[in-house]
Formats: C-alpha cells, structure tokens, sequence
C-alpha cells in the first residue's frame, strides 16, 4: 500500500498535468461549483509546478536552483504588494498572497512546460 502511494505521488510530481486532471476530479466531487473548483486546483497544483521545475532544472543542469524558486516567490510577493498598495493605498495581505500564489501558477506552469520541451530536445540531441 505505501508502494502505491509513493508511486502515485512520484508519478504526479514528476507529470503535474496528471495531478491537476486528479485535484480537479477529486475536488468536483465535494465542491458542486465549476469556478471554486478551478480555483482550488490551481492553488493546490502550484506548489506540485514548483516541485517539478526544480527536479527539472535538477535534471537538466545538473545543479540545484531552489533558491532561484524561492526568490521568484519572494518577488512576486513583492511585486503584488507594491501593485496593490499604489492601487488602494493600503496592502490586505491575503489578496497580495492569493494573487501572487495564482501568478506563480501561471509562471511555474510555463517554466514547467518549457522546460520539458527543453528536456526533450536535449536528450533527442544528444541520442544523436
């Protein structure tokens, strides 16, 4: 039983995709509306973006950048704080945290994606 649940959950740090399509399902289940669902998964799949760009990174230079990732959430956090409090002139740090943590979806995603695409060139390269 623990050798299913560890590969289930290597499985979906290494392929978010399926952790994402495995969160929503599970969340449509208990949550009957389509937009909190969404936004649940995308808050819960961050951090397995996060993960997966740093074993990434890991694999292609063969070096640790989890401080890199850190940085990027230290300055989106940053940056949103700074948005909001020119917009409102004071800063609710919950918004600034959602709307960065959301931002950082988006961003690791991509780097993510990239950096599969990367990966694959990489390896077809030098297979040849």
């Amino acid at each position: 039983m623990l050798s299913i649940f560890a590969g289930l959950t290597a499985t979906i740090i290494t392929m978010p995709i399926l952790g994402i399509a495995f969160i929503y399902l599970l969340s449509k289940l208990f949550i009957k509306n389509h937009k909190k669902t969404l936004l649940l998964t995308i808050d819960l799949t961050t951090f397995l973006f996060m993960i997966s760009v740093h074993y990434l990174l890991l694999a292609l230079l063969d070096q640790s950048y989890l401080w890199v990732i850190f940085m990027v959430l230290l300055s989106t956090i940053v940056v949103f704080g700074l948005i909001h409090w020119k917009k409102t002139n004071e800063v609710n740090i919950v918004k600034v945290l959602k709307g960065s943590w959301r931002f950082s979806f988006l961003f690791f995603a991509t780097s993510y994606l990239l950096l599969l695409i990367t990966g694959v060139i990489y390896s077809a390269i030098k297979a040849t």
